[in-house]
């Protein structure tokens, strides 16, 4: 069966309104690039989600061409897999944008159906990284880190992409938040032109 959210409403401020808890309903993975790219059933102009990583006590921003800010092609904490799957029965954070006008609504949808669904853990689905700084600030004892990701391609702008994702700071008041701003936004991961 297919399972539907639907936002609609008015909102008066784009990075703090919009945001929405979605499950994954199925037994199997939901493949996050097949997701935001699947026009028709993801209908949603921001195109990241964000899982919250209870281990690390942080979100893990997931969009179509980077598994994740928190590994890249497992790199980072051995505990984690660089992947691009949301788990069965896992929650993901998705921002519908909604007009800032106030008398104007917006009306975006999600739609999960079987086409997003995989059996497959795809941790080396990526043969090469692309260009890319990855900034991390950690605690003295590494309990509590984060991590923000600059990537670089000859398709993005040094202004706020479509692709990019929004910084979500954690719960913890113990775990650091690190970003990088573009246009006054924080971002997760911040996809800029190549540098000349």
């Amino acid at each position: 069966d297919d399972f539907i959210a639907n936002e609609s409403g008015t909102t008066t401020s784009t990075l703090i309104t919009g945001w929405n808890l979605i499950p994954n309903p199925y037994l199997s993975n939901i493949d996050v690039s097949t997701l935001l790219q699947d026009n028709t059933n993801f209908d949603l102009a921001y195109k990241a989600v964000h899982v919250w990583d209870a281990k690390f006590q942080r979100y893990i921003a997931l969009t179509a061409d980077i598994p994740s800010v928190i590994e890249w092609n497992n790199s980072l904490n051995n505990a984690l897999n660089a992947t691009n799957n949301i788990a069965p029965f896992q929650a993901f954070w998705v921002k519908a944008l909604a007009s800032p006008s106030s008398d104007a609504t917006a009306n975006e949808e999600i739609k999960l159906v079987t086409a997003h669904r995989t059996v497959e853990d795809n941790a080396n689905f990526f043969k090469t990284s692309p260009p890319l700084i990855r900034l991390k600030l950690a605690t003295l004892n590494e309990e509590y880190s984060d991590q923000s990701v600059i990537a670089f391609s000859d398709e993005s702008t040094n202004g706020t992409d479509y692709n990019d994702a929004l910084k979500l700071n954690s719960l913890n008041k113990n775990t650091p938040n690190l970003s990088s701003v573009a246009e006054g936004t924080r971002l997760s991961i911040n996809r800029l032109s190549n540098p000349a």
